[in-house]
Formats: C-alpha cells, structure tokens, sequence
C-alpha cells in the first residue's frame, strides 16, 4: 500500500488505510494487500505524538524503550514509566527527587498520558503515596510496577524472603490506592519463582530479559529468547486457570486510549 500524501487534520498525523470502508481491514502504508476488484482506500488518522521533556539536573530519568532519558515522546492517551525510587544499584545511585517526580507526574497528566509507577523497595510505595496519589497529582486507576530483587532494591534471596517481600509490597500498594493494578517484573535471581507466586496472589507479570538474564532462581540457565519465556509463563497462567490480555483488553483496564 502506498504512503499516504493527503494533508492532515489539524493536530493529526496518517495512521492506517481503511480497506473498502471505514470499518473495513486497517493496514499500514507498506502493508501488502491483494485486491480482487476496484476498491477505495480512505486514510484514517491519529492524534500527533506529544513530546514531553523533563529536564533532570541532578539523577533521575525518564525510563523508555531504549533506555533512560530525559526527554520521551508519547502519543496522547499512552503510557509512560517513571520511578519513585532512591536506591543503589551496583555502584550507581539512582535518585529522582521528590521536585522531579512531581514535575513528570504535571506533564504525563497534562498531556494526557498514563503514568506507570515503577517500585523498587517498600519506602518507594510511600514515596508514591505522598506525592502522587494524595495530593491527587495522579487519578486512578492506578497502576504500579514492583521490581523487586534487583541490586539495591528489595531483597528476596529466598522463596520465604520472596513471598513476605512480595506480599508486602502488594499490600503497601493496595493500602496506598486500593484497587491498584499491579504488575509484578520478575526480576533478579526470583525470576521465575516470582512470575509464580505473582500469579497465585492474582497479579499480573512482566517477564524476559529486560530485568533479569536467569530463568531460574536456582540454576544458572540464561533467558536466550524472550518469546520462549513468554509462551512458557503463558502456559503457566492456563494452567492456573488465568489468561493472557488481549492488548485490546489490557487498554480498556487501564483506561489507555485505542491505536
């Protein structure tokens, strides 16, 4: 299909070509496409991505798909992460000040982006909490991220320390904004073990290498491939009678606005 050469709407960029109508087959410029008669193409359009910049003077970052930064572009109606932390990773302080979060907290809200809380230890859901959530900088439904078992950050060096650490924190958070959806990464040595027990206390995982290179807590087997990793806790959340969102359902819980 071809690139689109129309002009815009005021405020929104090209999206997808609607095959025969509106509601027909949405595909992108590129897509390929076999057409058994004349059929009209009409372009379908997108709100323009929103840049949003958060000047960090002293640590503290922004956390987006290639890394950290302080300045990250979001569509409208998206998602973003950042971090209610102070803790040591290795041989690196990692510290947003409370002036920081708070003035990413005012651009993601205003913007219209839904801010994602990352917690890495029990102090960081306090640290929300005063913040964030009781001075109503943010509006539910909320949604927070545990990292724990990361270096500097909650240990769980044992499946007793890891369930007391896990319930813990889930705890703090629902005391701090009940009804919170929660994802646990599972990170560190708990690896596996945490994606587990997550899904037993009815959370929900996030699971691969971006936070931890073991498969097991136990072995020293390395992730190689995260779609083997996926489709292995897959299989483990249909045996535990649970299943996996749909992105489609995943954006309707967490309010996200539809692609």
């Amino acid at each position: 299909l071809p690139s689109c050469t129309f002009t815009p709407p005021y405020g929104m960029v090209f999206d997808r070509w609607a095959v025969g109508s509106l509601k027909g087959e949405h595909l992108t410029a590129g897509a390929t496409h076999t057409f058994n008669r004349n059929t009209t193409l009409y372009a379908t359009w997108k709100e323009s991505p929103v840049t949003i910049t958060a000047t960090c003077t002293s640590g503290g970052s922004l956390i987006t798909t290639t890394g950290q930064s302080n300045t990250v572009t979001v569509d409208k109606g998206q998602d973003v992460t950042f971090n209610a932390t102070a803790n040591y990773a290795g041989d690196r302080l990692f510290t947003p000040y409370p002036h920081h979060i708070i003035e990413k907290a005012e651009l993601v809200m205003k913007y219209n982006v839904k801010p994602h809380i990352a917690v890495f230890t029990d102090g960081d859901v306090d640290t929300a909490y005063r913040y964030l959530i009781s001075t109503k900088l943010i509006e539910p439904p909320y949604d927070f991220g545990i990292l724990p078992a990361l270096p500097g950050c909650s240990s769980m060096n044992s499946p007793t320390r890891m369930l007391e650490g896990l319930m813990r924190m889930n705890g703090l958070i629902q005391e701090a904004a009940p009804g919170a959806h929660v994802i646990v990464c599972c990170s560190g040595r708990a690896s596996s073990y945490l994606a587990a027990a997550s899904m037993l206390l009815g959370l929900h995982v996030r699971v691969g290498m971006e936070d931890t290179p073991w498969v097991w807590p136990h072995k020293d087997d390395l992730i190689t491939n995260n779609a083997k990793m996926f489709t292995m806790f897959k299989q483990m959340a249909q045996m535990l009678g649970r299943e996996v969102y749909t992105p489609a359902e995943y954006r309707e819980v967490m309010q996200i606005a539809k692609r």
